[in-house]
């Protein structure tokens, strides 16, 4: 059995530990009740990657495909998200008020996990706990209308 560890970003809210850039999205899934996201992460070296985000308060996902090739991805804490003026209006303009209304009524220690591709899609997810884990997503979790559902099949959620 593989061990999670906690995502880390460096001050300006880079994730690190992970060779992403330029790796590319295998697959993001929702489970049923929205309330947590997988997505399936290979770097450039064939190494892969399970990005678990727990306790989901709010997503929002725009032109995410498989394969698409990843740029960047961040992890802001929300006590940060609520005092950065230009954060907050980088997601105000990326994903509209719904989201600054998310980050503002949430409760306990939320994180906004951004994973951005070199093609302009992205996803935005604000969670509780956020963590990598070696390896593969099951098989049978990203069948859709399984145990969860695709990233192109949902692309806001409350």
């Amino acid at each position: 059995m593989t061990t999670r560890a906690q995502v880390v970003a460096d001050e300006h809210g880079r994730v690190f530990g992970f060779r992403h850039h330029d790796g590319h999205l295998d697959a993001v899934v929702f489970d049923r009740s929205r309330r947590r996201v997988q997505l399936e992460l290979c770097d450039v070296e064939g190494g892969r990657v399970v990005v678990h985000c727990d306790g989901v308060a709010w997503s929002w996902v725009s032109g995410l495909a498989l394969v698409n090739v990843v740029a960047t991805l961040w992890l802001f804490e929300r006590p940060r998200l609520l005092a950065d003026a230009t954060l907050r209006q980088r997601l105000l303009a990326d994903c509209g008020a719904e989201a600054l209304a998310a980050v503002d009524r949430a409760v306990g220690q939320e994180l906004l996990f951004v994973v951005e591709c070199a093609t302009g899609a992205a996803a935005t997810i604000l969670a509780r706990q956020v963590a990598f884990e070696p390896g593969r997503l099951q098989p049978g979790s990203v069948a859709p209308g399984g145990d969860g559902t695709r990233a192109a099949d949902a692309e806001r959620s409350p």
